[in-house]
């Protein structure tokens, strides 16, 4: 059902907003708040929001929620938070009229969370119970990310090891699409699943396991859950074995999107800051991004395929050459039968020397070369950002699909940590401009 409503806009950028006509509420403030010049003077919200009549079962209730305000809800009597802290305004607003759509009360609010109009997205009660996403800490410095109550994905950051990876990353059928290290070489134990490593920092390698040289989590910042997802940021340092301070310092966002039928997209978003004034990269093929795919996938080992953006298929076509994604998919054994699974590794156009080259191995590897065509400085002034996407998808790879997470992600706004935020929370991640 389409109905008119008074919107406004932030920076001259439209955004929808959504009306709940059955079982929510859209009310965030009393009408007479709902002003542009009350909004921008008041400085609580990023986007003023419409005000559309609620249903009679429920009523507005402005309460606090630590320094600013906050939208709840009440509905017979007990009480539901539903928005939380709200955004300061950087610049004018302007009203607009839009049309606005009936859905139900769990999609506004989590539209309203993708988009970012809150300062907390996704930490918010629903009648439906804990969201749908959800990040789970666990004993010896492990994080898993769970989906509807499985497990997709696990962070490990333990000192034992010479540096954080990801493993697993589960399968539509719930069989890792990765593994720990080499099927044939056990001189590349050091591949542990996916990670975040490069061979020559100033001449020193962070890639292999045979120097002292070590990344390590200093401390996590923020565990955030939802319905569309859920996402950690991390602070890491990278050590060179020898001082006590880190040469880079490093933060990390990885969020894990749900799509349909079990398939899913990891999003990783690295900020690496060099502690002194600049740092180099030297030229190399290994870093920063790596996966190493399950045995089954490699085009060696098992019976995968090896495909980029660019139509090229296997190794020789592949390496080395620039493309927006490479793709290792191949059969994976359920008790079920025999199924076809994949990941799509995309670049984005931000990165520096996009489209990247690639540097892929029939064995069963694949990674975005970011030094492969010469050295890159880092200043601590203009820290480098790098950001990619992982597409866990059932079937081969579908290059339209391929295309269009890409295009998705190239417009999606990069992450950014901020400190503060509502009471019990130290920091906050939210979606910002570049």
């Amino acid at each position: 059902m389409e109905r008119s409503a008074e919107l406004w806009c932030h920076n001259g950028r439209e955004q929808m907003l959504y009306d709940v006509s059955v079982g929510g509420i859209v009310a965030l403030a009393e009408p007479g708040d709902c002003r542009c010049d009350y909004l921008c003077r008041r400085s609580e919200y990023q986007m003023p929001l419409a005000l559309l009549s609620p249903p009679r079962c429920w009523r507005p209730v402005i309460g606090t929620a630590g320094s600013g305000r906050g939208a709840f809800a009440s509905r017979d009597g007990v009480a539901v938070r539903y928005g939380l802290l709200g955004i300061p305004v950087a610049d004018r607003c302007r009203r607009m009229s839009q049309p606005v759509w009936s859905i139900g009360a769990a999609t506004l609010w989590e539209r309203l969370c993708r988009n970012h109009f809150f300062q907390e997205p996704c930490l918010m009660a629903t009648e439906q119970g804990s969201p749908r996403c959800q990040l789970l800490p666990l004993p010896d410095q492990q994080v898993a990310f769970q989906v509807d109550g499985q497990e997709c994905l696990r962070w490990h950051f333990g000192g034992q090891y010479p540096r954080p990876f990801f493993y697993p990353l589960n399968g539509p059928s719930g069989q890792s699409l990765t593994r720990m290290g080499h099927p044939g070489a056990p001189n590349h134990d050091h591949h542990r699943s996916i990670w975040f490593a490069h061979a020559k920092v100033l001449g020193i390698n962070f890639w292999g396991d045979t120097t002292e040289a070590r990344i390590r989590q200093h401390r996590w910042l923020v565990y955030q859950d939802g319905q569309q997802e859920a996402a950690l940021a991390s602070e890491l340092g990278w050590y060179d074995g020898h001082q006590p301070e880190p040469l880079l310092k490093q933060v990390l966002v990885a969020a894990l999107q749900p799509d349909q039928e079990g398939q899913y997209q990891l999003e990783l978003q690295s900020t690496w800051t060099p502690t002194a004034e600049t740092l180099e990269l030297q030229q190399t093929n290994f870093g920063m991004l790596a996966v190493r795919v399950a045995k089954n996938l490699s085009a060696y080992f098992g019976g995968g395929t090896l495909t980029n953006s660019e139509a090229q298929v296997g190794e020789p076509a592949i390496f080395g050459q620039p493309a927006r994604w490479v793709d290792y998919s191949g059969p994976v054994t359920t008790a079920a039968g025999q199924v076809q699974e994949g990941i799509t590794y995309l670049d984005h156009p931000e990165n520096p020397g996009y489209p990247a080259h690639w540097h892929v191995r029939e064995d069963g590897w694949m990674g975005a070369s970011l030094c492969f065509q010469g050295p890159l400085v880092l200043r601590r002034d203009a820290p480098l950002r790098l950001r990619y996407l992982l597409d866990v998808h059932s079937g081969p790879v579908v290059a339209a699909r391929a295309e269009r997470l890409l295009q998705g992600f190239t417009e999606r706004l990069p992450w950014k940590v901020f400190q503060g935020g509502p009471r019990h929370h130290q920091f906050t991640l939210r979606r910002v401009e570049s």
